[in-house]
């Protein structure tokens, strides 16, 4: 029993033995909950029982201080609404390491952990560790345990790390795990040892000692995180413990005293957790004593509501004495939030040093000498990877890797710090070789203006070009030969435009490719397609009709059509159609066939062309060539029947010669361009072009050409030739005589009007005229 006498107020307090019992720990703390004369209840002192203890005594709003176990679940207010801690949770433990090594540097270590500091390790190692460097790990509890370190070194092929993190649960464990593994291991010298806050007190460091003394010359550092609490001054008394302690008024004084029978070799067994209690019940008074003053509220529960608050409260810092030291406590989110000490040993030295404080969130250093000099360790076992390579970690079977090989990163990926874990991937645009620090941007792969392809294609279509220039020229100045009256100067002079315009196409296919240049090219092959195939197409059957009415003695089946003006009528009605389609896709979808900078796969070089811009697309960009090939088939069917026809030095068959290379051309360019190389299909469509126009100019033209600059053949040469041709073909193919056939074609003449007819006079003479 203890009076507050500033206030006049006795205050007293039981002890209950849980028995590690869940029913009797129910049992009890149901009682103390219900009493109105409990103000506040410390513990239970072990974690099996503490959670059930405390979701009673918390419901009853009665605060609840818990100075050994604690949680994230603990500290859920949810479900304990006034527990408050005096000791950190596990998680909190661990920022407090994990700080600790980011500021020391130390990125290379061995994790030896109790069971009762797994959770520690495991976020040291997750949240740390992991992404910084590597350690591995193992448990140890007991001396019996020391095989399984044994394993764990053995097994990883690794040398100790020079960094040792100890979360083992006692100075008897600790001491027992430097002792087993200095004396077992000849390379455990001139180690870091970093010891968890259950093992950071100021006396310890004499025990650690002792397991080392007998490595001479061995520098060896312990750092210890300095609890507050744990690192108060305690005396102790011979006087044996007052039991009960209710019976007494000495009992409270008890305990800040140590029986002097549990203390061996200057090491008190019971020290550790008095602290927290009398913290704890000091707290407790203190906040009381200020609740009676400032008018403390009559009912228990508001009392015990009104000591929470006061204690939890996060603005106020709470003066607790204990024996002659006064302690400052702070509370964040109802657990204590005081800083730890940072305490360093130095073997070799036998002094120790405050190195700074430390909280989860910050650390402050006040002796950077002493940093420095503890700083400078062999961060790992293997030499550095340079930028441009990444470590290939070995396989050892406990935790993360320490030791690994240097491999150079592959091709489009890369690495810019030294030691990196994984290389990163360049963007999809840009590439890079195998060892690579950056990227690079992706090769852009076209026709370059002025290159050897680009001048020699240039060049080849100029001289086709003068070609053109020279047969028209030619043309224009014999337009009076037969050979040219005979083929109809409009149907020359069209396919001669037709050539040009697939020469321009060839030369607008190997320019740099944009939306313009594109839809140019589309268009250019529409009007080149539909010219060619529909002026055949007229000459063909214009052929065929004569030499029809000719077998049959009658006028040919529409006659407009084959004049002049239905020659115009056809080429330009079909080039309008086909046009008109085009651009009406162009204003209901744009061009199917577009700009684009294809690119195969991420990484590979980008290839700015001309593409379909879809499967329906495609579709609808074919329409305008159904057309011509329509027209391009027909003029193939009637020249193969017609390919012996005299007409004009055998015209059909020069016909027949450039539908057969045009077809050629086409099964080619449509079998080899979709399998082709992205960089070589603009100059295959180019080389399209330009076959076929050269194709087309050489089979009909030059046949006439050699007629027309041979000055020793007389126009007149030319019409006996021809006539003879006609004859020899009448007597194949006429059953006709040929005298018949004359007087037939003469009476023809004579009784209509042969301008109405308008049958030239070639044809009038293969008539036999």
């Amino acid at each position: 029993i203890l009076r507050l006498r500033s206030i006049g107020i006795s205050i007293g307090y039981v002890i209950y033995d849980h028995c590690r019992s869940h029913t009797h720990t129910v049992r009890m703390s149901t009682y103390l909950s219900m009493n109105p004369k409990v103000i506040a209840v410390l513990g239970p002192d072990h974690n099996d029982v503490v959670k059930e203890s405390a979701r009673i005594t918390t419901s009853f709003s009665v605060p609840t201080i818990i100075y050994m176990h604690n949680d994230e679940e603990l500290m859920d207010q949810t479900h304990f609404p006034t527990l408050i801690s005096l000791t950190e949770t596990k998680e909190k433990e661990g920022k407090v390491i994990a700080q600790f090594l980011q500021k020391m540097g130390y990125t290379y270590m061995d994790i030896w952990y109790h069971s009762f500091s797994e959770s520690i390790a495991n976020y040291v190692k997750d949240n740390y560790v992991k992404d910084v460097g590597c350690a591995r790990h193992g448990t140890f509890r007991f001396t019996r345990h020391l095989r399984g370190v044994f394993e764990t070194l053995y097994q990883s092929k690794e040398p100790p790390a020079e960094v040792q993190l100890l979360l083992l649960n006692s100075r008897v464990t600790t001491s027992s795990f430097i002792k087993n593994v200095t004396t077992n291991f000849g390379r455990f010298r001139n180690m870091i040892y970093i010891t968890g806050s259950s093992n950071g007190r100021t006396g310890y460091h004499e025990g650690y000692f002792e397991a080392i003394k007998l490595l001479n010359n061995s520098d060896d550092t312990f750092v210890f995180p300095l609890s507050f609490i744990l690192n108060t001054e305690l005396p102790v008394t011979s006087r044996p413990f007052a039991h009960p302690w209710t019976e007494t008024e000495d009992a409270l004084d008890d305990l800040y005293r140590i029986a002097q029978s549990t203390c061996i070799n200057n090491f008190c067994l019971r020290s550790g957790w008095n602290r927290h209690v009398l913290a704890g019940v000091k707290s407790v008074m203190s906040v009381l004593e200020g609740s009676v003053k400032s008018g403390s509220p009559k009912c228990s529960i508001e009392l015990r509501k009104d000591i929470f608050r006061r204690i939890a409260d996060e603005t106020s810092v709470l003066k607790v004495k204990l024996n002659e030291n006064t302690i400052e406590l702070r509370f964040k989110n109802r657990m204590i939030n005081n800083p730890y000490k940072l305490g360093v040993y130095r073997s070799k030295t036998d002094e120790y040093h405050i190195l700074g404080e430390a909280l989860p969130d910050n650390i402050s250093i006040t002796n950077q000498t002493l940093l420095e000099s503890i700083s400078h360790y062999k961060q790992h076992c293997s030499e550095d990877c340079r930028p441009g390579t990444a470590r290939i970690l070995g396989n050892a079977t406990a935790g993360l890797q320490c030791c690994w090989k240097c491999r150079d990163c592959p091709p489009n990926q890369f690495s810019t710090e030294i030691n990196e874990n994984y290389c990163q991937s360049c963007k999809v645009k840009e590439t890079s070789k195998g060892g690579s620090t950056k990227c690079s941007k992706v090769k852009v792969v076209q026709i370059v203006t002025w290159s050897k392809i680009y001048i020699g294609g240039l060049t080849a279509i100029c001289v086709v070009l003068l070609m053109v220039l020279f047969i028209a020229i030619l043309i224009k100045n014999s337009e009076n030969r037969p050979v040219i009256k005979a083929s109809e100067p409009s149907y020359i002079y069209l396919m001669l435009i037709s050539v040009t315009t697939g020469l321009c196409g060839s030369f607008i296919s190997i320019q740099k490719p944009s939306q313009l240049i594109c839809s140019m090219e589309y268009i250019t092959a529409v009007i080149f397609t539909t010219i060619v195939t529909s002026n055949l197409l007229w000459k063909s059957i214009k052929i065929k009709s004569i030499f029809a009415a000719a077998q049959s003695f009658s006028q040919p089946r529409f006659p407009f059509l084959l004049k002049p003006k239905g020659q115009v009528f056809v080429v330009i009605g079909s080039v309008i159609v086909n046009l008109a389609v085009v651009f009406v896709d162009a204003f209901v979808h744009d061009f199917g066939w577009h700009y684009l900078n294809y690119q195969a796969a991420d990484h590979a070089p980008i290839y700015p062309s001309c593409r379909f811009r879809s499967d329906f697309a495609t579709l609808i960009c074919i329409l305008p060539l159904i057309l011509p090939t329509g027209y391009f088939l027909a003029t193939l069917y009637l020249v193969l029947k017609m390919r012996n026809f005299p007409h004009n030095f055998k015209e059909t068959s020069n016909i027949l010669g450039a539908t057969l290379i045009v077809l050629f051309c086409s099964v080619i360019f449509l079998s080899g361009y979709r399998v082709s190389p992205p960089e070589t299909k603009a100059l295959l469509r180019s080389i399209t072009f330009f076959v076929t126009s050269v194709a087309l100019l050489l089979c009909l033209f030059l046949p006439k050409v050699i007629v027309l600059i041979n000055n020793e053949v007389d126009p007149e040469v030319e019409k006996r030739i021809i006539k003879q041709e006609l004859l020899q073909f009448s007597d194949r193919s006429s059953r006709v005589s040929r005298m018949s056939l004359k007087t037939s074609v003469l009476s023809m003449l004579n009784s209509r009007n042969s301008q109405s007819l308008e049958i030239d006079t070639i044809e009038v003479q293969c008539a036999g005229t």
